[in-house]
């Protein structure tokens, strides 16, 4: 039973991030809500070009370089927007529909499972804070106040330091739901919550 679960959420995960992730395609679309489209594109084109004519000696040092630096700041800085659209999308979408849906995304859905609390009703903020644990939405929200508060050279060790640390969460999250008896993960534990078959 355990194993039904454990793969059937597998499932939803993937079905509800395909569906976030078009969903968030379309919306990139609308050029209004990216002030800085051509500023990003410019910059992006420019990165392009570089690494198209480097070989991988070459490619070692320019992404130790300050021009390395200086793109992937700018980068960060002109996309602003769009993460903080991410953002918000992660947060109605696994936070408050799924709260307002019995706990379930449309991917729960599919795969006829739905997240429950471990004692009384699920709450809000349960399903506001595995978002923001399964999801890096901190990580994402000290990026953002990275890119505004800090110059280029910390903004890197700041960027670089929060990749490694979401990376770490999210395989211990991913090891905790296929090794641990119960299937829950980190974020579940945290949360005091369960995802169970209906």
């Amino acid at each position: 039973m355990i194993k039904s679960v454990k793969s059937k959420r597998i499932w939803a995960f993937f079905i509800d991030y395909l569906l976030v992730s078009l969903f968030l395609t379309m919306v990139y679309q609308i050029r209004i809500l990216n002030p800085n489209y051509e500023k990003y594109n410019e910059i992006y084109e420019e990165y392009v070009d570089i690494i198209d004519d480097l070989d991988t000696n070459e490619y070692l040092t320019f992404i130790e370089s300050n021009n390395y630096k200086l793109i992937n700041y700018n980068l960060s800085k002109y996309s602003i927007s769009l993460v903080c659209i991410n953002l918000i999308v992660y947060i109605l979408y696994f936070g408050v529909f799924q709260f307002w849906n019995k706990g379930q995304t449309l991917g729960k859905k599919i795969m006829k499972i739905k997240l429950v609390s471990k004692k009384d009703n699920l709450k809000l903020w349960q399903c506001l804070l595995r978002t923001v644990i399964l999801y890096g939405v901190l990580f994402e929200l000290i990026r953002v106040f990275a890119i505004i508060f800090v110059n280029v050279d910390s903004y890197y060790v700041i960027n670089n330091v929060l990749s490694i640390a979401n990376s770490f969460l999210f395989y211990a999250i991913v090891l905790c739901i296929l090794f641990k008896k119960d299937g829950n993960g980190l974020h579940d534990i945290l949360c005091n919550t369960d995802v169970i078959l209906i």
